[in-house]
């Protein structure tokens, strides 16, 4: 008859006095001392907070704003006869009132007048270009842009609104700022082509950026305990996840 003799089981996981041949059940815990001297582990270590100015940018927003008058004057004949008087409203009376609630019209758009007025050419068109935008950096204040060229020719400063730059928020001392501006300009030259949107900083890309023929979809990295195929090569590629 065989006979077999058992080895106790191996402990995964061990007490460290028991590692270190000091009695198991101890007050004493090795490797562990209770002794304060008062000092803080993380004094004298810091995280850098940028190292590139162009990753600062929180949030950018800029864009032109067109406006256009035509040069056209709408004359206004003096009246050959009494016409009613024009409203917009389609009712006089209370908003409970039985009748409102039945009245399927909005803004009364009809005229009862019999009027014909006369359009003349005054001016050439007027053309006038807003920029508008604002912006949240980290620690850099924000440039407010301007308008060289709008629409193929020079562009033409005529006035502003409030342009400014504020501290918004602190972080660990590094100020926060927001900027907003407001910049007219006008053009001496009719505009030879269109204009195109400005850049967003925050966002890194710009209006006329070439288009990728195609976008890389989401996929995970491979798992760790994945080893590579010596079969036929599935859907999930060479190595298994």
């Amino acid at each position: 008859m065989a006979t077999f003799t058992s080895t106790p089981a191996f402990r995964f996981f061990q007490n460290e006095n028991a590692a270190n041949n000091l009695p198991e059940r101890s007050s004493f815990l090795s490797g562990i001392s209770n002794d304060d001297d008062g000092s803080v582990l993380e004094q004298g270590f810091g995280l850098p907070w940028t190292v590139n100015p162009l990753v600062t940018w929180m949030d950018y927003n800029c864009w032109i704003e067109c406006y256009l008058d035509s040069g056209m004057a709408l004359h206004k004949p003096l009246p050959q006869s009494e016409d009613p008087i024009d409203i917009l409203s389609s009712q006089i009376v209370s908003p409970i009132d039985q009748k409102a609630q039945v009245n399927k019209n909005g803004v009364q758009l009809v005229s009862s007048g019999k009027f014909a007025d006369i359009v003349q050419r005054m001016a050439s068109s007027t053309y006038r270009f807003c920029l508008l935008g604002n912006g949240l950096r980290i620690g850099y204040q924000i440039p407010i842009p301007g308008l060289l060229t709008v629409a193929g020719v020079e562009a033409i400063f005529e006035r502003s609104g409030a342009c400014y730059n504020r501290v918004v928020g602190n972080l660990s001392g590094i100020p926060l700022f927001f900027a907003a501006w407001e910049l007219w300009y006008v053009v001496t030259m009719p505009p030879k082509q269109a204009q195109e949107p400005a850049p967003n900083f925050s966002a890194a890309i710009r209006a006329a950026q070439d288009l990728p023929e195609n976008i890389q979809v989401p996929y995970s990295t491979a798992d760790y305990n994945s080893v590579l195929s010596t079969g036929n090569i599935g859907l999930l590629g060479k190595q298994g996840r």
